[in-house]
């Protein structure tokens, strides 16, 4: 009678020695497959994401957020995914920054807590109070500025599509490392801001961190009277944006943004 080979193995065995030989690249590359294929719980789960980048006002960067969903109802599919995200970014032009920001979002929609806190420090430039002096490249003069932001919302939800709630934002700036006082014209260094108002949106995104399809408009209205502690002077800001998505072929999407502010009254 011939012989036969007969080959036994142990799957559980092998799959053990396997990882143990696994590089640091391979155990990346299999932790960002996995966690594609992850669950959505009622706890977050992160991911991180970074990379180097290059802009003129900063230099040369690299920057890092470990970003993490979750739901508040995961038996619902139709629900919008909850999100955290934590950034950290440093540049060559004395810039870094932390921050934390997220949205929360409650069982059938109903209520979203919008948040995002932004600690921030970089060399940035003055030219003066006014148009005639921003105009005027001669009055260009170099300074750091450190600023943190706190914003938050409240929102219910009046229709499908529409939200409206009460908004909030907290801001601390300070000017240092200056090189022409006389541009300030007076103006206090440090500031410390608190503003209170209003904010409606209209959202018909697909997903809220990485949209296909939809659009995204929002209004914030906000008020920063002296009672609130704003110094000796009042000011307000109108905040508005707009964005649309739309689908071209699988994987790619056009989209683009209109954002603009404007503040008016005495304005720090």
């Amino acid at each position: 009678m011939p012989e036969k080979n007969i080959i036994v193995t142990d799957s559980a065995v092998i799959e053990g020695a396997s990882k143990e030989h696994k590089g640091i690249v391979s155990r990346v590359i299999e932790y960002f497959h996995q966690s594609n294929k992850r669950q959505l719980t009622r706890r977050p789960n992160f991911a991180p994401l970074g990379g180097p980048y290059y802009t003129s006002e900063k230099g040369f960067g690299i920057g890092l957020v470990i970003a993490g969903d979750y739901s508040t109802c995961p038996s619902d599919t139709l629900l919008p995914t909850s999100n955290v995200s934590l950034t950290g970014t440093l540049a060559t032009k004395k810039y870094y920054s932390v921050g934390i920001e997220g949205t929360h979002v409650y069982p059938r929609d109903t209520r979203r807590i919008n948040y995002k806190l932004d600690f921030m420090s970089f060399s940035t430039y003055f030219w003066g109070i006014g148009f005639a002096m921003d105009n005027d490249d001669a009055n260009k003069t170099k300074y750091g500025l450190f600023d943190i932001t706190l914003s938050s919302d409240y929102e219910w939800r009046l229709a499908h599509n529409l939200f409206v709630g009460p908004a909030i934002e907290m801001s601390y700036t300070n000017a240092h490392s200056i090189t022409d006082y006389d541009l300030w014209e007076g103006e206090p260094l440090r500031y410390f801001t608190i503003s209170a108002g209003v904010l409606l949106q209209s959202d018909t995104r697909d997903n809220l961190t990485g949209p296909n399809r939809g659009h995204f408009f929002e209004l914030i209205q906000l008020f920063s009277p002296r009672f609130l502690g704003n110094e000796d002077h009042s000011f307000s800001s109108t905040e508005l944006s707009y964005n649309l998505y739309l689908p071209l072929w699988k994987g790619g999407v056009l989209a683009s943004r209109f954002h603009g502010k404007w503040t008016y009254g005495h304005t720090p």
